[in-house]
């Protein structure tokens, strides 16, 4: 049997964050990159990688000694106005990343196999399955990420293992050679992809021991750094830097022209959109779960009700969104420039005012 103690272990958190994360920075950021960065966006990769992991060893370290300090998490470790307002800072984040979640895998299950399905009826149907899963708690959510993670990683691996012999390596050369600033943009974005991880700051109780919490949390990080470098840097080996430029989803075209030898290996590109599509619908999960939370914290009550009311809100904002491509400009704005420096000052600030406290 199962325990029900609403508490996460380590291996959980690695693959909650590999799950969460793989999937919208799979399908956000090559396209970007290849705009901004080119054959350099490898390089955006490994730093901008790096940074997520140093920004999440601080949030643990942040985490573990609260937690210590018995204090719930570190947005409760001031007063009640700092409390409330850090939370609805939190609550608006994930509430626009969870439209776009919505919106993005609508749009590609229209695009890739229901071109005449409605609209609606996808995002109801997936609303109520991440409604489903966050009634079932936190370790409900831990377990599933336990049995869907190879679902997700063995295809995967085995699409970049078949692709790497078709790789052309003179279109991922030379390297430096955008120029300092665009460089450092595309480290930025890649940064920004992974920012979301500031949500550990709220994680604290939810985990069963903080204290070795640190390497599952940069496992969960590198890992997914590793897995969208290699698909880039295999879409620029496949497409070039130009074709990158113009594709919507370069990771997902990409799976749509690869040679997969063997007959039970015909319809492995709709097997292979499927993995960005559980991605995508675990981390869309993820942001009601933390939505449902920061309802309770702002409001004072504990009903599991406000995931619901989080749903229903995120359903109606996807409905009036009537043109991806605009969500897309819309969002990407908001990250970039908004979303991630608040999801990084947050931190700093509890930081320095839990340093004045002490």
């Amino acid at each position: 049997m199962f325990s029900n103690n609403r508490k996460v272990s380590n291996r959980q958190i690695t693959r909650i964050i590999i799950l969460d994360f793989f999937g919208v920075i799979g399908l956000l950021l090559p396209t970007e990159l290849s705009r901004t960065a080119g054959k350099d966006g490898i390089i955006a990769f490994i730093l901008g990688g790096s940074l997520a992991a140093l920004f999440a060893v601080f949030l643990s370290y942040r985490m573990r000694v609260l937690k210590e300090a018995g204090e719930e998490s570190s947005i409760s470790s001031g007063n009640k106005a700092i409390l409330i307002i850090s939370s609805i800072f939190y609550l608006i984040h994930f509430f626009i990343i969870a439209v776009f979640l919505s919106c993005l895998l609508t749009e590609v299950v229209q695009d890739m196999f229901l071109l005449e399905s409605s609209r609606t009826a996808i995002m109801v149907l997936t609303l109520l399955i991440c409604s489903y899963g966050v009634k079932k708690g936190i370790e409900s959510r831990g377990r599933i990420c336990e049995i869907s993670f190879y679902f997700v990683m063995l295809p995967l691996i085995l699409m970049i293992v078949l692709a790497v012999k078709d790789v052309n390596m003179d279109y991922l050369a030379p390297l430096v050679t955008v120029g300092f600033n665009r460089t450092v943009l595309s480290v930025y974005y890649v940064f920004a992809g992974f920012s979301s991880i500031s949500v550990l700051f709220l994680m604290g109780n939810f985990i069963k021991d903080t204290k070795t919490v640190q390497k599952a949390i940069i496992k969960g990080v590198v890992t997914v750094t590793i897995l969208n470098l290699c698909l880039y840097a295999i879409a620029l080996g496949f497409f070039q830097e130009a074709a990158m430029k113009t594709q919507r989803w370069p990771g997902i075209t990409l799976i749509s022209v690869l040679n997969t030898p063997g007959g039970f290996l015909q319809r492995y590109d709709a097997f292979l959109v499927a993995v960005f599509l559980i991605s995508i619908l675990i981390g869309l999960s993820s942001c009601i779960s933390y939505g449902g939370y920061l309802f309770q914290k702002i409001i004072g009550n504990n009903s599991t009700g406000w995931g619901y009311l989080f749903s229903i809100a995120v359903f109606f904002a996807g409905l009036w969104i009537k043109e991806y491509s605009q969500l897309y400009r819309m969002f990407t704005f908001y990250l970039w420039y908004i979303g991630t420096p608040i999801m990084v000052v947050l931190p700093l600030l509890f930081w320095k005012r839990r340093a004045k406290n002490a």
